[in-house]
């Protein structure tokens, strides 16, 4: 736990140099490391991070403090806190983040079941999600921050700080791009940070490293993932500090067409690049922003998840490129769909060849910029040699 009181300026202590990894951890430059001096360093890290995360004025000033009032409310009350968010005093912090509407009133009592807000894209968001933080006790900070309990994939992972142009015609920093591939770089190689690859360009480099070791906290504690389309080996952590990896419930119906009981957590571009073709003509991925594009896509469309059905295993790719990511991999796959209903018939085709152990589908749900995936095998069944 962070004590805020403890991390002002001209401060020395462990607890300041808790904010400082996490603050090198999220992208921000402290040139002398983690010392736990909250000085000038500090304060223009602390302020680079307010402003990535949609604070402006006088909210961005690089001072730290809580964004809500701390003051102690009756038990199980609920009180408006700035920034769009909601908490709730019964022994932790509870904050529901970006809404785009607040339904209760300061100091409102309310029961279980009541509707608090409307999920929305306030704030520092690339598209509409809920962002849901537990925190222990009263002093909240990144360090002091839990995962919530349940199924499904947490949503508190790290997110991209370079940020991306809206003006027409404006090139996108090369930074976007080095940190979406290193954090994808990392997630998906457990345990250690991995070494940042020999590039012209510097601010590439320095970017990709950012992204991994964000990616890498994110694999330690909200799960690896596994970059299956690139060829990868499935995520093994070995010790008890090293995250975990394994495959989830997929959640799709028992009556489906096929049985689809397993997710198998993953990440990669590749079957993003052919669902944004397919689902947003006209739009351009790569530099980073595939993720970006086709969240949007799906927020402007209102639609919450899409699939793609695809072979697991690999056939030899074409001898001339043919612009398609996965085909140049040696990976059938067909077109993208919204629900499990229309991708069925083509699965369904694919299945009756004589590899029935060959055929999945990715699932596509929006994760803001990441190239979050999940992949769904055919009646639970990876490929062998792809098992391990």
């Amino acid at each position: 736990m962070v004590a805020l009181s403890n991390v002002q300026f001209g401060k020395r202590n462990e607890d300041v140099r808790t904010i400082h990894k996490a603050l090198i951890a999220r992208g921000r430059k402290i040139p002398d490391g983690p010392t736990g001096l909250f000085g000038a360093q500090t304060k223009a890290a602390y302020r680079a991070d307010n402003l990535a995360h949609g604070f402006t004025g006088a909210e961005a000033d690089g001072n730290p403090r809580c964004t809500c009032d701390l003051r102690l409310l009756r038990p199980r009350s609920v009180c408006l806190e700035t920034g769009a968010g909601l908490r709730a005093n019964t022994g932790h912090m509870y904050t529901y983040c970006h809404l785009s509407q607040r339904q209760v009133r300061t100091g409102q009592k309310v029961s279980a079941g009541k509707q608090l807000g409307l999920v929305g894209s306030t704030g520092n968001s690339t598209g509409p999600h809920l962002h849901f933080e537990m925190s222990k006790g009263s002093t909240w900070f990144n360090g002091n921050v839990a995962k919530p309990i349940g199924k499904g994939r947490s949503v508190m992972t790290q997110h991209n700080p370079h940020s991306v142009p809206t003006e027409p015609g404006v090139f996108v920093p090369i930074g976007v791009e080095g940190w979406q591939d290193g954090y994808d770089e990392a997630i998906s190689s457990p345990p250690n940070v991995p070494r940042t690859p020999l590039v012209r360009d510097p601010d590439y480099a320095d970017a990709w490293t950012q992204g991994a070791l964000a990616g890498n906290a994110d694999g330690r504690t909200e799960g690896w993932r596994w970059a299956y389309f690139d060829g990868k080996v499935r995520p093994e952590p070995k010790g008890e500090t090293d995250g975990r990896y394994e495959p989830r419930d997929s959640g799709e119906p028992e009556e489906a067409p096929f049985s689809l009981p397993q997710a198998w957590p993953c990440v990669g571009e590749a079957p993003l690049l052919i669902m944004l073709e397919q689902f947003a003509p006209g739009e351009s991925g790569g530099d980073g922003l595939t993720g970006r594009l086709l969240a949007k896509a799906c927020a402007d469309k209102g639609v919450r998840q899409l699939y793609l059905p695809v072979s697991l295993s690999p056939s030899p790719p074409p001898e001339e490129p043919t612009g398609d990511p996965l085909r140049d991999r040696g990976y059938w796959h067909g077109t993208v769909a919204e629900t499990l209903e229309d991708v069925a018939r083509q699965a369904v085709a694919q299945v009756t060849v004589p590899a029935p152990d060959d055929t999945g589908l990715v699932r596509y749900a929006p994760a803001a910029e990441h190239n979050f995936i999940d992949l769904l095998p055919v009646g639970g069944r990876l490929p062998p040699e792809r098992v391990g």
